[in-house]
């Protein structure tokens, strides 16, 4: 699994067709959260109902106070991956407990279309699914 995150650590940017609109949102949100006056509370507002499609912009957000952009990006990334694969892992062994080597399949697939295409909320639902 680890040299499997590797590549993301290795390259400055992660290479996704949304990945950058997600960032610059949750930094936008991050604007909003603090409590100096920008640009952000001038033009934005926080949406008072809770869609269901936010949790990626919710941790991608938490982890910009923590970490710069590009890092929290690879972070987010480097979560789903693990925790895909401690997931599957988990419910293969929920079916039936022989099949755990069978674990190590979901390994080639973590890094998928829709994990280049930027569908973080898509890709942190697939670990919660299982």
């Amino acid at each position: 699994m680890a040299l499997q995150i590797l590549p993301v650590f290795l390259f400055r940017y992660f290479p996704s067709h949304d990945g950058p609109i997600h960032i610059y949102n949750c930094l936008v949100l991050k604007d909003l959260f603090k409590s100096q006056h920008g640009l952000a509370q001038t033009h934005y507002t926080l949406n008072p109902q809770f869609p269901l499609n936010v949790l990626a912009h919710v941790l991608l957000t938490a982890l910009t106070f923590v970490a710069i952009p590009l890092v929290a990006e690879k972070l987010i990334l480097t979560i789903y991956a693990v925790t895909l694969g401690l997931s599957a892992r988990y419910a293969l062994a929920s079916i039936r407990r022989q099949s755990l080597f069978l674990s190590f399949l979901i390994l080639p697939t973590v890094f998928n279309f829709t994990v280049y295409l930027g569908f973080y909320n898509f890709i942190i639902a697939i670990p919660i699914f299982f």
